[in-house]
């Protein structure tokens, strides 16, 4: 929905996780996001909300995707360690 925001920590910190794949829940129009997402890990994205949303990136990462309402969708977390802000 337009206005909300949210961000993920793809790595930057001296642990990054180990998984290859990790899971952002959209439920309530709110989103559940891990504290840090490995570079280059696979994103989940389980929207259990009826609408339909998006997660695209604000700034440089290029990531844009849209999860039907019930769905599931994913995409690649940028391959360079950061911050990267979203919006739905």
């Amino acid at each position: 929905m337009p206005g909300m925001a949210a961000s993920a920590d793809a790595g930057s910190g001296s642990t990054p996780p180990a998984a290859s794949q990790v899971r952002m829940t959209i439920q309530g129009f709110a989103f559940q996001v891990p504290d840090k997402v490995a570079a280059g890990a696979t994103v989940m994205v389980v929207n259990n909300d009826k609408e339909p949303h998006t997660v695209t990136s604000t700034g440089d990462g290029g990531f844009n995707v849209t999860v039907p309402g019930g769905a599931t969708a994913s995409f690649t977390a940028p391959a360079t360690a950061g911050r990267y802000d979203f919006v739905c």
